[in-house]
């Protein structure tokens, strides 16, 4: 790995290419407004209500096992 490093930090043209390829991610990034955030967030808050759900649904049939109503 440090042979790479070294390599890249001692040769021109990999330094060039290597800044073109992190200016393209930037360009990406802002490109896509932070949507990789955006859609993290969403996710974790859908993760969120599947949780909620499923401790209903429990709920419900640990309920109706046990000759409860619903209600």
């Amino acid at each position: 790995m440090t042979d790479i490093l070294a390599y890249t930090a001692s040769d021109k043209e990999e330094r060039k290419k290597l800044k073109a390829e992190q200016e393209a991610w930037r360009s990406i990034e802002a490109l896509t407004g932070g949507l990789r955030e955006k859609l993290s967030k969403k996710e974790q808050e859908l993760e969120k209500k599947q949780r909620a759900e499923q401790k209903k649904l429990q709920m419900i049939r640990f309920m109706l096992s046990s000759d409860m109503t619903v209600e």
